[in-house]
């Protein structure tokens, strides 16, 4: 055997020993099923592992199983991932899952894996890898981080992209042959990734695999992996429509398929023909909000009304409805910011105070 060969010998065993006694206690760890990893893997995409903790816990809670999350309403489902953002993905699950209950089975290949809504390579790898244990390569941000630096690989993007997963593939391979689960390989790489190689800072001291690091022992930390230019934010402008009644309830709309934050309850971009007109309404004033989603900067004025009416002789399309505070549905954080502004800034309006603990948003 070479000494290349068994330097990365060594590496293996080192880092799957590290992990073994400093993994972090997750709840996704508890009991790797597909169900569960699954689930994990969708929420952790493009989301702090802190910030994913509850709403896993409670997501499950809800909807223990595959049946259960089939037999649903997507309502439901985006009321509970209300707050993590990126709802498409909550959507693909939701689909998925009655994928898979209709199949009456997990995928059980990659390729099975890759029909389902929402999955890709990397989620693919993960479920096989993590709930299945069979040698499937993954590459997330973390485990890019880690590779890159180990073995200096940097170039043009999709040549650099390439050779990450060919290497991904091979490691994992050659640990599963070394006795090495690959379960335990794959969240060993996610783990040292998030916790010790770092993008900025990075703890090399306590790595692992220190030794067998070339951009470390080039100090050539920073150089890997290579910054990518960020795209150019694209700036959108929102008109809303912000309707407050005698009883402190908010006239809200559910954006259709298509639409910007589709499924979701926000401020009416359209009001209901005649609403205003036929009961008394007076114009309170407008708000301005600002918020950020990925490479989106979105500015909306929200034009406020106070009116007069009761709800009961003033009937709705189905896509609108009346909220009263304290009362669930499935919202964005822009429709959010704006409820906290109409608060602060019309506090009046309410017989008693919004409840934002219970209105998910």
């Amino acid at each position: 055997m070479s000494q290349g060969r068994r330097q990365q010998k060594g590496l293996f065993r080192r880092l799957a020993e590290w992990f073994e006694s400093q993994q972090r206690i997750l709840p996704w760890r508890e009991e790797l099923t597909p169900y569960r990893v699954w689930i994990a893997e969708i929420m952790l995409q493009q989301t702090q592992v802190a910030t994913v903790i509850p709403f896993y816990t409670r997501f499950l809670m809800r909807f223990p199983d595959v049946e259960s999350l089939a037999s649903a309403d997507l309502d439901e489902v985006l009321i509970y991932w209300s707050g993590l953002g990126y709802y498409s993905r909550a959507r693909n699950l939701h689909k998925g899952a009655k994928i898979v209950h209709q199949e009456g089975r997990f995928p059980q290949t990659r390729e099975e894996w890759l029909k389902i809504p929402g999955i890709g390579r990397y989620t693919a790898g993960a479920i096989l890898s993590i709930a299945y244990n069979q040698p499937e390569p993954i590459l997330d941000g973390n485990v890019e981080r880690v590779l890159s630096r180990v073995n200096c690989i940097g170039g043009e993007t999709a040549e650099v992209n390439k050779r990450l997963w060919q290497t991904s593939e091979e490691w994992v391979k050659r640990a599963d042959r070394e006795g090495i689960e690959p379960r335990n390989f794959n969240q060993a790489l996610m783990e040292l990734g998030a916790t010790l190689c770092l993008p900025k800072k990075p703890l090399c001291l306590l790595c692992p695999i220190q030794e067998n690091c070339k951009a470390y022992r080039l100090t050539a930390i920073d150089a890997y992996p290579q910054k990518l230019k960020r795209p150019a934010s694209v700036q959108l402008r929102e008109e809303v429509f912000c309707l407050v009644d005698g009883k402190g309830r908010i006239l809200l709309s559910k954006r259709g398929v298509g639409e910007w934050r589709e499924g979701l309850w926000d401020f009416p971009i359209d009001l209901p023909e005649g609403l205003l007109e036929e009961h008394s309404a007076e114009k309170a004033g407008e708000m301005e909000s600002r918020h950020v989603v990925t490479h989106h900067k979105i500015i909306r004025r929200t034009v406020v009304w106070k009116i007069q009416i009761s709800g009961d002789d003033c009937p709705l399309p189905n896509d609108y409805r009346w909220v009263s505070p304290g009362e669930s549905f499935a919202s964005g954080s822009p429709a959010k910011q704006i409820l906290r502004q109409l608060e602060r800034k019309w506090p009046d309006f309410f017989q008693k105070k919004v409840n934002f603990q219970r209105i998910k948003s």
